[in-house]
Formats: C-alpha cells, sequence, structure tokens
C-alpha cells in the first residue's frame, strides 16, 4: 500500500507497529498506551487520522472536553464506555484494528500547578488510564478485547509519573526534519513542479507545519468565496450539501502562496495556530 507523501516514514512506522503489537498476541509486559509528543501545530492530530483512514483502523476518538465534568466519576464512565464501544467494533471482521485516540492529554489530566489544579478527576482518570494499561482485558469486571490507546500532547512531564511507566506507556517524540515538513506541504499544495514545494518551506524554514497547511486552507476558502459572488451562496451552499462541487484540483502558484505567507506573519490576518 502506497504511503501518501505528507505522512512521515517514520510516525506510520510508529503508530502501525503499535496498534499491531495490541491487537496480535502480546505479552502483558508491552505497552498499551504510545504517547506522541512534540510541539503543537507540527501534525500530530492529522497523521494520526490519516493513517488510521489509509490502513481502515477504526477510531474511536476522545476529546478533552468529554474529560471535563461536574460529576468526578462522569468522565470515568465516558472512557469505559468508549473503550467497551472499540472493543466491540474490534469483533467485525472488517475491521482490521480499532484504537482509542485522546488528543491533547497533558491538558486534560496533566498537573499545571497553579494555572490548573490537579483535581480529583483528572486523579480519578490517571489511575483509570494504569488500570486499563495493566488489565486491558476488562472493564468493569466484563471481558473485553484489548483496545491499543494512543495519546498525543505536547508535555508528558505533566502527566502522573506511574501512568509513564515502562510497561504502561511507549513515547514517540515528533518534531519534524525540514525534510519532513518538505514531504508534508507537496501535498498541501498544488503546485505545477514538486520542487516549489521545497522552495516554499525554504522561504518560511521556521514555521510549523500548521503554518502551511492554514495557508492552503485560505487559498481553498478564497476560491469558495469567488464562487458564491459568482452564482450565490444558496447555490454554492446546495452543491456542496448535495456533494456536486468540491474544491477544484488547480494549481497554486508559488508566488501567490509566499505573498500570503508573508502577509500573515505581518500579522495581516489573525489565525487560531499563532495563539
Amino acid at each position: 500500500m502506497s504511503r501518501p507523501g505528507r505522512i512521515s516514514a517514520e510516525f506510520q512506522r510508529r503508530l502501525l507497529t503499535h496498534v499491531a503489537r495490541n491487537v496480535s498476541s502480546v505479552p502483558d509486559s508491552y505497552p498499551l498506551i504510545l504517547g506522541i509528543h512534540g510541539p503543537s501545530g507540527e501534525g500530530k492530530t492529522f497523521q494520526c487520522e490519516a493513517i488510521c483512514r489509509q490502513y481502515g483502523i477504526e477510531i474511536f476518538a476522545i476529546s478533552v472536553g468529554e474529560l471535563e465534568s461536574s460529576d468526578a466519576g462522569e468522565p470515568i464512565r465516558f472512557l469505559q464506555r468508549t473503550y467497551e464501544r472499540a472493543s466491540r467494533a474490534y469483533s467485525s471482521p472488517v475491521i482490521p484494528a480499532a484504537v482509542l485516540v485522546i488528543h491533547d492529554i497533558d491538558a486534560a489530566i496533566g498537573d499545571w500547578g497553579e494555572k490548573v489544579a490537579y483535581t480529583e478527576h483528572r486523579q480519578l482518570l490517571s489511575g483509570e488510564f494504569m488500570r486499563l494499561a495493566d488489565d486491558p482485558y476488562h472493564i468493569d469486571g466484563k471481558e473485553c478485547n484489548r483496545v491499543p490507546i494512543i495519546f498525543t500532547g505536547n508535555d508528558f512531564t505533566r502527566l502522573y509519573e506511574p501512568l509513564r511507566r515502562t510497561g504502561r506507556m511507549a513515547f514517540f517524540e515528533w518534531r519534524p526534519s525540514h525534510e519532513d515538513k518538505k514531504c508534508i506541504v507537496k501535498d498541501i499544495f498544488r503546485f505545477d513542479s514538486p520542487l516549489e514545494s521545497s522552495v516554499l518551506v525554504d522561504t518560511f524554514p521556521d514555521e510549523p507545519v500548521a503554518f502551511f497547511a492554514h495557508l492552503g486552507v485560505i487559498l481553498d476558502d478564497d476560491f469558495v468565496y469567488q464562487q458564491i459572488q459568482s452564482v450565490g451562496f444558496d447555490v454554492v451552499a446546495s452543491n456542496f450539501k448535495q456533494n456536486r462541487m468540491t474544491v477544484p484540483d488547480m494549481s497554486h502558484k508559488l508566488e501567490d502562496v509566499i505573498a500570503l505567507g508573508i502577509s500573515i506573519l505581518k500579522g495581516s490576518r489573525v489565525i487560531s495556530y499563532l495563539k
């Protein structure tokens, strides 16, 4: 199976190996959790989802907000229900594997000192993740399939130290190299020559992957707005809704993309990734 240009070979190797080892007959000492950490905006979430889609791995995602509740026991019950759903999905003959993914886990259960109190439900969640890592075959006394878990985050030193213990959690630091970024950016833009992607990354060597992805979104948004002005909002919205319209596979001009990037860095547009 071919690997899309935007996927890092090392990222793919680590994720697929972790999932495969967990859905096979693994020793109890093999970690259930893979923690992928590194700077924000470098494509951790995107690559996790793209790799799973490519290989037919069913993702059961939990957001940070779903691990917050005034009822300290509710986040644990939600985690258990989601793990059970993933376990049942894995039993399907058409799904090669299922995985539980929690993005920004350090924001959900990390200890941030005075900024965010280490509350009771954060302690309980850390305990439940440890329990799952120690016995992934039972939920609330019922037998289930082992479901590999993937964490993404920026600073895993904020997590409860026993949760990070060898045998419970493995780690992969994702800091894309300059060449990794060129590979990823090549598939974001529709340039006439792949060399133009290299020129673009060389022009903005210190910017994260999210910066280039945002440039692509702006260019596609500009096209959609041109269509709205041309044929009207109702027509464009209806065409999108009925899958009769997509953003065209038209070439981007390198000079236009560079000019847009410079304008953003000068602060002429407010973008969320800079926050």
